[in-house]
């Protein structure tokens, strides 16, 4: 960043291990105005236009302000006022501000620095351009359209914290877990690069040793939505529905399930938007869009199927999901707590519900199942 202006109307700080800061601190005399401009990329060489910053002004002053080629908008000074992002291609190229002295004198305070992306992410996939993820040994595609909601395993249990000038890491809170997930031995990671152009990120969920059930269909179904943490369910649909895998193997008439291997999302996005919420689900603070997630699946689910009219001792069959599957992709980013352990629900949560009432609809076979609940 760079300014045309000095101390002490605007100082450039430095915070530890940050990116610097401007810090706005200008007088204005009674009947006055103060013109400020944030441009993005106006004098970077090659034309990139550097990371996206915010602009963070004090209450107490009325003002008129433009962002990009929206209309002109008034801002009476009752609050804090966030205009962005500033940025020559994932938001507003310009932004501009015309602080007013009115009838008295007065000071306007703000702040320009990089966009803060701390907090509770949840990865919600949109439509389907290529799915090439096949399962053996009967060689299907799992693709479903069955309706969801946007997985919050993720966000509740962990949280997205700085950890660079322009990167930040996926950092889990063990203590978030419910009981039942802490004897399933998986690793969750998350980092994410802003950059210059676009915005970069990689997830990944591996499950080094079998998560495998007793002969209680409840427990096996507390691993849908750990599965579904990286494997996406979505507000419309479930893309890649591992869920109903696990769901048809307990209906055969499963009573154990393992599962090993990883899933791995990737993305890269280039449409920044500050919504400026963030307290309730399905109002972020931030969304990011415009482009497209490839998950790269290598996962192998072990089950034991029984026959509970036999005494024979169960058969073990073993299907292997690989492959690629690539969706267009948003993000929201919450404060961090607005998902809990509640939202990534257990034998309560409706992954069991449906379960349940789809187990009530099978024949007999499928029934001693159910009693077994």
């Amino acid at each position: 960043m760079s300014t045309s202006s000095s101390a002490p109307q605007i100082v450039q700080e430095t915070p530890d291990g940050r990116p610097p800061e401007y810090y706005i601190n200008a007088s204005i005399e009674q009947g006055g105005v103060y013109p400020l401009q944030v441009i993005s990329g106006q004098s970077v060489q090659r034309g990139h236009p550097g990371w996206p910053v915010m602009l963070m002004i004090e209450p107490g002053i009325e003002l008129l302000y433009r962002q990009g080629d929206e209309p002109v908008k008034h801002h009476d000074g009752q609050d804090q006022l966030i205009l962005g992002p500033i940025h020559r291609t994932m938001g507003y190229p310009i932004v501009r501000v015309v602080a007013l002295g009115r009838n008295e004198s007065n000071t306007f305070k703000a702040t320009v620095r990089i966009v803060d992306l701390q907090g509770d992410w949840v990865l919600i996939p949109g439509k389907t351009i290529r799915n090439a993820v096949v399962c053996t040994p009967d060689g299907g595609s799992p693709t479903s359209n069955t309706s969801g909601t946007p997985d919050a395993f993720l966000a509740a249990t962990g949280v997205y914290e700085w950890d660079g000038p322009n990167k930040l890491i996926f950092k889990m809170d063990p203590s978030t877990l419910p009981p039942e997930y802490t004897t399933v031995p998986f690793e969750l990671e998350g980092s994410v690069v802003i950059g210059p152009d676009n915005i970069q990120g990689r997830q990944r969920l591996a499950i080094d040793s079998p998560a495998v059930s007793d002969a209680h269909p409840a427990t096996a179904a507390l691993a849908f939505p750990l599965i579904g943490a990286l494997v996406w369910s979505s507000r419309r649909r479930i893309v890649l529905a591992l869920v109903l895998l696990l769901l048809g193997a307990l209906l055969a008439g499963c009573f154990g399930i393992g599962i090993t291997g990883s899933v791995e999302t990737d993305y890269t996005l280039t449409k920044l938007e500050y919504i400026g919420k963030g307290d309730v689900q399905g109002e972020p603070i931030w969304r990011i869009s415009g482009g497209t997630a490839t998950t790269s699946v290598d996962l192998t689910i072990t089950t034991q199927v029984a026959d509970p009219f036999s005494d024979k001792p169960p058969e073990e069959q073993v299907m292997q999901c690989k492959g690629q599957i690539e969706t267009e992709m948003v993000i929201e980013i919450y404060k961090d707590g607005v998902f809990t352990p509640s939202d990534i629900s257990g034998v309560s949560g409706q992954e069991y519900r449906h379960g349940r009432l789809l187990l009530e609809q099978q024949p007999r076979k499928s029934a001693v199942i159910y009693q077994r609940t």
